[in-house]
């Protein structure tokens, strides 16, 4: 499979799954941090996931009154995020395009 389509294909699970946050750390001084998250049940996907992102799967997380246990692929590291979107840009819908952008990790920043 291209790179192109497995990006495209990591673009639809992020459209469906995942999440654009973000945090505020505190190292002498606040900055705002991007967060990219996806969370699911599904562990070969949050592994071919995490492989494309250069990252590590997180879990399993086990919630009450939830048989399946929860994985979790994510990364706040400046440089990957960026990276990511502009690898998943072409591929996003206006909702994500937007939080992005007003996290100034969009590639129409």
């Amino acid at each position: 499979m291209s790179k192109e389509t497995e990006w495209a294909w990591a673009a639809g699970v992020f459209e469906g799954e995942g999440c654009i946050t973000s945090c505020y750390t505190d190292s002498g001084k606040k900055y705002r941090r991007a967060i990219l998250k996806v969370a699911m049940t599904d562990l070969d996907t949050m592994q071919r996931l995490a492989e494309l992102w250069g990252v590590k799967v997180v879990g399993p997380y086990q919630y009450a009154g939830r048989a399946i246990p929860i994985y979790v692929v994510q990364t706040t590291a400046k440089a990957k995020v960026e990276q990511i979107m502009a690898e998943f840009w072409p591929y996003l819908g206006g909702r994500r395009k937007s939080r992005a952008t007003e996290l100034g990790i969009g590639v129409d920043k």
